[in-house]
């Protein structure tokens, strides 16, 4: 087959999120199956070195305002198929919308989306809520954009059962028109070598965005009270526009010796940090399939989250992590301590866990995933 994906900013962006190292790791193990791969990427002001790959590279402009980089990945994709021919136009997120009506019967273009919530945006919401509506206008632009990619797709690509829910109830796209494929981790972190015994001090660790998403105001908080009965490290890996808050709110709780704020790390480095810990944490406030949770559980750590989103369908409570209840910091430092407390009990969701990715989530499976759905569409 051949294959073009499109894809806002790129895995090497400083600020790369879960969609953009998703559609790498794909767009590799595709390659590797055998398949003619091409990636359009929107190349951002700050971009780490860029690594050889073993698929073919398009770099489009990219504007700030994410709404406008459609024209920019039109003029790309235009200027390609002059040239190449696919048999896939895969879109993460919507930005290869203009296309369509461009596009010949024998190629199937598909969308998938990462975000886990969409408001509601049909016509009548703007006359509602106005005031809304002006505030957040790009981000319901970005939106809208995406339904649109959805409702003219031959299928919609959601990366859990809770965002097939939401994309069919928000956006108003056919539930039988929508295919579930979970995302994935690199074997290597299977093979990392963790072991808790090298530790010295318990250590608690979160890496992600900084944002309000994310709800790392709640790891600060749940650690407060941790301190006032014992000593515990936290690492808070990443940056975002909450970063400087989350700064203050440690000071503020006499923190600031106990937490470290390492900033951004490359994805590749990040694994150098969870080894350093006990448990990992993350307490969202809503999610869909995260990257990051799955990357811990492959190294062999236990995680503590919330149950939101897709979250529920990578960790069942008690058996390969632990869930509590978002926006509680007096539930989530208790389970903290009992973690922290418990050995047998962290190597048994540790060991759960780890067993769960490595028997379904490696990227050579989920690959595997999408060139059979892919044959399927060009078969039927």
């Amino acid at each position: 087959m051949k294959i073009c994906y499109t894809c806002l900013s790129s895995p090497w962006d400083v600020k790369t999120g879960g969609g953009q190292i998703v559609t790498h790791k794909i767009a590799a193990k595709m390659a590797e199956l055998g398949h003619t791969v091409h990636v359009i990427y929107t190349r951002t002001e700050d971009i780490l070195p860029i690594p050889a790959v073993n698929y073919s590279v398009t770099w489009a402009h990219h504007f700030k305002r994410e709404y406008l980089n459609v024209f920019s990945v039109f003029f790309a994709l235009i200027r390609l198929l002059r040239r190449e021919k696919f048999d896939i136009i895969h879109s993460i997120e919507g930005e290869a919308v203009l296309l369509i009506p461009f596009l010949g019967r024998r190629t199937v273009f598909l969308t998938t989306t990462h975000c886990p919530l969409f408001p509601d945006i049909a016509a009548p919401f703007f006359f509602y809520h106005p005031v809304r509506f002006v505030k957040h206008v790009r981000r319901y632009i970005r939106y809208y954009l995406i339904k649109l990619s959805m409702r003219f797709s031959k299928y919609a690509i959601a990366v859990s059962d809770f965002s097939k829910n939401n994309v069919a109830h928000r956006l108003g796209i056919s539930p039988d028109k929508i295919k579930v494929i979970l995302n994935g981790v690199g074997v290597e972190l299977l093979e990392c070598g963790y072991d808790r015994r090298r530790h010295t001090q318990d250590t608690v660790i979160y890496f992600g965005r900084l944002d309000d998403q994310k709800g790392v105001d709640t790891l600060i908080e749940a650690v407060a009270l941790i301190a006032k009965k014992r000593p515990v490290k936290t690492i808070i890996v990443g940056t975002g526009w909450k970063e400087r808050e989350l700064k203050s709110l440690a000071g503020s709780l006499g923190l600031q010796d106990s937490i470290d704020f390492t900033g951004m790390v490359s994805h590749d480095k990040i694994s150098e940090y969870i080894i350093k810990a006990d448990l990992c944490v993350f307490p969202s406030r809503s999610d869909n399939c995260p990257l990051t949770i799955l990357e811990a559980m492959a190294i062999g750590i236990p995680v503590i989250s919330t149950p939101v989103g897709g979250i529920p369908e990578l960790i069942r409570n008690g058996y390969s992590g632990v869930l509590v209840k978002q926006e509680d910091p007096q539930k989530l430092s208790e389970a903290m301590i009992d973690l922290l407390d418990h050995a047998q009990n962290r190597e048994l969701l540790s060991n759960n866990a780890k067993k769960y990715v490595s028997d379904n989530l490696t990227w050579d499976k989920v690959a595997l995933k999408y060139s059979e759905f892919y044959e399927s569409l060009l078969r039927s």
